[in-house]
């Protein structure tokens, strides 16, 4: 009877070691089951340079631009260009009638011309007069009063003389110069924006408005943490909207007065306007390139993930194939890159396509 109970007891103890023996190896099996292996695509970091990029919007002017009026009032005789046209510096725009003007001064000079033949016959009649008046007095025929009269006389009638002839030539000078005020000539070359007389009309005071567009100025602020990065010289890419076109720009002036509570500064660049497409008021953007920043790490965008206001990536640790969080800090974002200033270094393997579905917990399996 012991002996039967001894063996029963040993029979039962070994079906419950086999028992809890399987029942392990079906937990180590269920366990295996469930790990997770994530398929993913990964690159190899490396360095690059980084460029620091600033953009600004702005409007386009004409590099010069003028006003054109004459010195000279009265009625158009006659107009050479239209509005659109092409000009070269001293190109004669319009012409005012001189008639009214000529007469006016022909009159004054043959009047003065008048003046200065009786005022010579005068002073011939007086010179005579004085010497005979000197040789009657050199013997005592006449008194020292009568000789100082005549040479009063003579002395008046020569300056007169004297301010008649200054006279002519200085209203003849100013006919010339009146006749060529008539006579309206472009001061710079370039195209003709408006044109504000008709002929027959009367001369006003901006009658022509002359632009050059061979190069063409963009204006635009910048930022007070922008101004002091940027210098005139600089090179700056524009883009013009209207013609779907980029530029080469260079910076001509940087304002040292700020606007706008003095928190943006006002910068001009200049731009070679090939084939006259920029006109002025057209919308602009710079774009300057305010630093290069050496051997820095880039990421694709889409491989970075938010978690509330974490910005983190995975990368591989290659010897057991697991990922690893990383949280970085972000920076210059270009061409679907994105700076990486802290978390990240050369050499790491980034998870690039597959990482929403990743954890620390799972397995990834490397597909390229």
């Amino acid at each position: 009877m012991k002996k039967f109970k001894m063996g029963a007891m040993v029979a039962l103890t070994i079906g419950l070691l086999f028992s809890i023996t399987g029942c392990g190896a079906k937990q180590a099996e269920a366990e295996v089951a469930q790990k997770k292996v994530v398929p993913v695509e990964v690159v190899e970091l490396g360095t690059s340079t980084v460029t620091e990029e600033y953009d600004s919007f702005g409007k386009t002017y004409a590099l010069e631009e003028t006003t054109v009026s004459a010195k000279t009032k009265g009625e158009i005789k006659n107009i050479n260009f239209n509005v659109g046209d092409k000009i070269s510096k001293g190109d004669i725009l319009y012409v005012v009638d001189s008639d009214t003007l000529v007469n006016s001064y022909d009159m004054q000079i043959s009047s003065l011309e008048k003046s200065i033949k009786n005022l010579e016959l005068q002073y011939n009649d007086a010179l005579r007069t004085y010497n005979n008046t000197k040789t009657l007095y050199e013997n005592s025929a006449a008194s020292k009063n009568d000789l100082d009269n005549t040479q009063s006389q003579l002395n008046q009638i020569k300056l007169n003389l004297d301010q008649s002839k200054k006279d002519l030539e200085l209203n003849k000078r100013e006919r010339e110069l009146s006749i060529g005020d008539t006579i309206v000539k472009s001061p710079i070359s370039g195209i003709v924006a408006e044109k504000n007389i008709e002929v027959g009309e009367m001369a006003g005071n901006a009658d022509f408005k002359i632009v050059n567009l061979n190069k063409i100025n963009i204006k635009v602020n910048v930022a007070e943490n922008v101004v002091n990065r940027i210098n005139e010289g600089d090179h700056v890419d524009v883009y013009i909207e209207s013609l779907n076109a980029n530029y080469n720009g260079t910076i001509s002036s940087i304002s040292p007065i700020g606007t706008g509570n003095n928190s943006t500064y006002p910068v001009e660049i200049e731009v070679v306007n090939e084939g006259y497409k920029i006109r002025t008021g057209m919308f602009a953007q710079a774009n300057f390139k305010i630093a290069n920043l050496q051997d820095q790490i880039q990421v694709p965008k889409k491989s970075i993930l938010k978690a509330q206001k974490e910005d983190y990536v995975y990368v591989v640790d290659m010897e057991n194939n697991m990922p690893k969080k990383i949280v970085v800090e972000t920076g210059i974002v270009s061409n679907g890159l994105v700076q990486v200033k802290n978390g990240l270094k050369a050499g790491d393997i980034l998870v690039v396509t597959g990482q929403e579905y990743v954890d620390e917990k799972s397995e990834v399996k490397i597909v390229n």
